[in-house]
């Protein structure tokens, strides 16, 4: 689990300082731009599956102040409900915009949305892609219920999470679903699509 939440705020991360600057790293748009990236620092992260190390990003003008993890936090709570719902299959842009102003508190535009989701893809599906144990000693599911502002108006989608105990005593997640509401019918696994 914390390898899911460290991509995901590293991603999160170089997102925002791509966005700030105007252009992705290594890009020939930040040639003579005025400000450019200058290295990272660790900074260690405690998230609630334990403390993580991500790389914060810097710039030559010290204009940087990250809106996922800011200046003095520590903790990461906020941001792994998003992340979360990023790995989720079937969110949409808006859809996580929604939630980052639900969390946050400020308007993050569709663009921006997109830029992160688009560096994160690649990691996205290599996750949903990989190959699963062979056996599992036991699997629960757990369902976490967001409010989320859509077409107006405020509504429940329901995040399901499969996890699987593996012979080696930790715990994966195998599989993140998205719903409208909380439901029983979705324990069957026909459902599981």
């Amino acid at each position: 689990m914390n390898g899911i939440y460290k991509i995901g705020i590293q991603h999160l991360l170089n997102s925002e300082m791509s966005h700030l600057l105007g252009y992705d790293k290594h890009s020939i748009k930040g040639n003579n731009s005025g400000n450019s990236r200058n290295g990272s620092y660790g900074k260690k992260v405690k998230t609630t599956q334990g403390e993580i190390e991500v790389q914060v990003p810097r710039d030559r003008n010290s204009e940087f102040d990250p809106l996922v993890l800011p200046k003095g936090q520590t903790t990461t709570a906020k941001v792994e409900s998003v992340i979360t719902s990023l790995y989720a299959k079937g969110m949409s842009t808006q859809d996580v915009a929604d939630q980052i102003e639900q969390i946050y508190g400020f308007n993050v535009s569709k663009s921006f949305v997109s830029d992160i989701t688009n560096k994160m893809l690649p990691s996205i599906l290599e996750w949903q892609n990989r190959p699963l144990e062979p056996i599992y000693y036991i699997t629960w599911m757990d369902c976490i219920c967001f409010k989320i502002r859509q077409d107006n108006k405020v509504i429940n989608k329901s995040i399901y999470l499969v996890i699987g105990l593996k012979p080696d005593g930790f715990k994966e997640i195998l599989g993140i679903w998205i719903a409208e509401t909380e439901s029983a019918s979705f324990g069957s696994p026909y459902s599981l699509n």
